[in-house]
């Protein structure tokens, strides 16, 4: 068999192939380069939100702490006040 009209279009066809490759792996690098940078990023947005979330509820819990005390001590006045009022 003679393939003498196919040889024309061997080259570019490899040339195209060539390139193609290239441009596939230049892609390939763009693509987890820029994965890797949103990874990044999100982690330290992450970190940030977990060190702002932590430092709100230890302001709420110390919040609700000194609320807690302050009823608790409200209420033995109260209770004391009472217990005077009984023994009347």
């Amino acid at each position: 068999m003679d393939l003498y009209w196919i040889t024309p279009y061997i080259g570019p066809a490899v040339i195209a192939a060539g390139v193609s490759g290239i441009v596939s792996i230049a892609g390939f690098i763009v693509s987890g380069r820029t994965a890797q940078h949103i990874h990044t990023e999100k982690l330290a947005f992450d970190g940030k939100q977990t060190e702002r979330r932590a430092t709100a509820e230890i302001a709420l819990v110390e919040h609700r702490a000194a609320h807690d005390m302050a009823l608790a001590e409200r209420k033995i006045a109260l209770d004391q006040e009472l217990a005077v009022w009984q023994r009347r």
